[in-house]
């Protein structure tokens, strides 16, 4: 599913992704188009992946925004459907 939806982007130098884009299929297919992904490897995996810390940092600031994001609209949600408002 990544690889269909990764050839309709225009080509980069990083790939910001999370657990569901770690397969070793995938990293090859980035390696030979000289991608980085910027992903930690999976526990259960045998091979150790570098880590690029600073990249990893960046992506972990966007994951938290997302949840953040997440749940303010939670909230708005519950306010909008209260029977009082």
């Amino acid at each position: 599913m990544a690889l269909p939806l990764l050839k309709a982007v225009r080509p980069t130098q990083r790939l910001v992704a999370d657990e569901t884009f770690d397969a070793d299929g995938l990293r090859i297919w980035l390696a030979e188009r000289h991608i980085e992904p910027i992903r930690s490897g999976r526990a259960a995996c045998d091979v150790v992946y570098p880590l690029n810390r600073k990249g990893y940092r960046r992506r972990n600031v966007i994951e938290r925004l997302f949840v953040r994001l997440k749940n303010r609209k939670r909230i708005a949600t519950r306010y909008d459907r209260s029977a009082i408002t």
